[in-house]
């Protein structure tokens, strides 16, 4: 939900900060992920609700980028980024 911009609009309204739960979230992965051993690989992605094709969530990864691309302590990610509903990066 990180990413629609629709669910932020209404949750905007109801006081609720993206950049806030952006940042919880990276605290929280983060965390759940120190002290690991060195050869675990850690992976992530942005989940848009997805399943059996339907999805709850959509748009670009853009106001994510740099907070879970450049400060999230994981290696690789799963993103979708192959039609016009998962949006793409334009950082």
């Amino acid at each position: 939900m990180l990413i629609d911009e629709d669910y932020w609009q209404t949750r905007q309204r109801e006081g609720l900060s993206k950049q806030d739960v952006i940042e919880d979230y990276l605290f929280v992965n983060n965390n759940a992920i120190k002290d690991l051993p060195n050869d675990l690989m850690i992976n992530t992605h942005v989940c848009r609700g997805n399943y059996h094709s339907t999805y709850a969530s959509k748009g670009p990864y853009d106001d994510v980028a740099e907070a879970f691309f450049a400060r999230e302590n994981a290696e690789t990610y799963f993103l979708e980024f192959d039609d016009e509903r998962s949006g793409g990066l334009s950082h």
